[in-house]
């Protein structure tokens, strides 16, 4: 009983998640990239590895080009987390607590709100919850098919952000650090893991050799370098973690409202402790440690994944009572959580949400056509607007970005003699600047303004306007 509630309870939380995000107009900004940069079929691009790219494109393929095929894709990645992490607690404790972690971890906003928008960090919380349950796994029974396994995943999870490198680092840490790790050198698991995770990780390094390490040179210029020594290495690093500790605030209410008259303590082994300590604590605390003496600006959405075992730490470290059922009270902040998103996308008219791509792409497309008489081939300018370009035009044109060396397997030759389309968003009410910025040189149309009328549900509109101009083909 108590297993198929769960089940009804998790199919219905992500159908919900898959199907309210419909209200949108439009597919977030990242979720559109990842589409266009699988569309490249490059084992790369200039900001992360290639695999969360091979996947959204999958499954907008697969399901019909349609908007649901993506909320949907960000809902398989929640699911297979949550049954990862039912997994890991049944083995560490029982079916009961492994129920309860499962709860309370639909209560983190990484798993809802924050996942409607299909991107590395949602890809990566699936690969986080199933590298940790497969190295426990390995550890305690020294299998060579866990060891196998951990070092696939491994690598797709770096294959997918290179934040998941941290994972591997503290189960690097739990191996030399711990008796039961170290026992594990005698035997051949470590070793094959190593090298699964090398095979998979292969063909990225050589793109990487081949393309001047791209997106890590992308990753180096994101530091806070013009900010204060202060902010960089001190306030940055406690805001990353004060964000994380903001994005479980749901679940730490729940928590503690069961918790309160509940004065059940688990016994668990040092195995187990140095577990949680290393693998699932280890990472984040590493993360905000590494950033401030790094001094890289530390987006809170690099902390996704490394937050997916809150329901675990509850659970494990100071549990409610086993008995305790959470169904009507998950199910209540499942109806809440849909409140606060509809209210959110509808309060307030913006452009990310409301904005028609393919009435947008269409039209720019219908532009292009009637000055030049041929297709569409290349667009390019703010990510923005020409992903949704990219993926509902009628000729599917090739994205460019906003500078070529960002894209530097496209032949610029080939984009000289097609020419195509270069939009940008406004950044002051004339709507001015053409494209003088935008790589490759070309010669260009004069700046024309797309404009159109947004509204929400609740009658609220606002007009906004898009510059846009054409590189005009240099051959027949």
């Amino acid at each position: 009983m108590i297993k198929r509630n769960l089940f009804v309870f998790c199919c219905i939380y992500c159908l919900s998640w898959s199907l309210f995000p419909l209200i949108r107009n439009c597919l977030p900004m990242d979720t559109m990239e990842a589409v266009y940069w699988g569309n490249y079929l490059e084992w790369g691009n200039y900001k992360h590895p290639p695999f969360s790219g091979f996947v959204a494109k999958f499954f907008f393929d697969l399901l019909g080009k349609t908007d649901f095929s993506l909320y949907f894709l960000s809902q398989v990645c929640i699911s297979i987390a949550l049954v990862y992490i039912y997994r890991l607690v049944k083995v560490m404790v029982n079916e009961r607590r492994a129920v309860q972690a499962v709860y309370l971890s639909t209560g983190i906003l990484y798993f809802n709100i924050l996942a409607v928008e299909f991107n590395t960090n949602v890809l990566s919380v699936p690969l986080w919850a199933m590298n940790a349950f497969y190295f426990y796994q390995a550890v305690r029974k020294n299998k060579m098919k866990h060891w196998i396994v951990l070092g696939i995943t491994a690598g797709l999870n770096v294959l997918t952000k290179y934040t998941g490198g941290v994972l591997l680092i503290g189960m690097g840490v739990y191996i030399l650090a711990t008796q039961s790790g170290r026992k594990q050198l005698k035997h051949i698991g470590p070793y094959l893991t190593c090298i699964s995770c090398i095979a998979v990780l292969i063909p990225h390094i050589l793109w990487l050799f081949q393309y001047d390490f791209l997106p890590l040179r992308y990753i180096a210029g994101r530091g806070g370098h013009e900010n204060s020594f202060l902010l960089v290495h001190f306030v940055q690093p406690i805001k990353f973690v004060l964000s994380q500790i903001a994005n479980v605030v749901p679940v730490i209410l729940i928590y503690f409202i069961l918790r309160f008259k509940s004065k059940d303590v688990l016994k668990l082994s040092g195995v187990q402790v140095q577990f949680i300590n290393l693998v699932l604590i280890f990472p984040i605390v590493f993360m905000a440690v590494l950033g401030g003496i790094l001094g890289v600006s530390m987006r809170s959405m690099w902390g996704t994944a490394m937050m997916f075992p809150v329901g675990i730490y509850f659970v494990l470290l100071l549990p409610i009572r086993e008995e305790v059922r959470l169904e009507k009270v998950m199910y209540s902040l499942l109806a809440l959580l849909l409140i606060v998103f509809f209210l959110s996308n509808e309060v307030k008219v913006r452009e990310k949400v409301k904005l028609d791509p393919r009435k947008f792409a269409q039209d720019i497309t219908e532009k292009w056509q009637s000055e030049f008489h041929r297709p569409l081939k290349y667009v390019g300018g703010d990510v923005f607007y020409i992903a949704p370009v990219s993926l509902y035009s009628s000729d599917h044109p090739t994205p460019i970005g906003d500078e070529l060396e960002l894209n530097p397997w496209l032949d610029q030759q080939d984009i000289l003699h097609y020419g195509g389309v270069v939009v940008k968003g406004c950044k002051s009410k004339k709507c001015d600047g053409g494209c003088e910025s935008f790589s490759p040189k070309q010669n260009y149309s004069d700046t024309m303004v797309y404009q159109v009328d947004l509204k929400t549900l609740f009658g609220k509109t606002k007009t906004i306007k898009v510059r846009y101009c054409f590189m005009k083909p240099q051959g027949d």
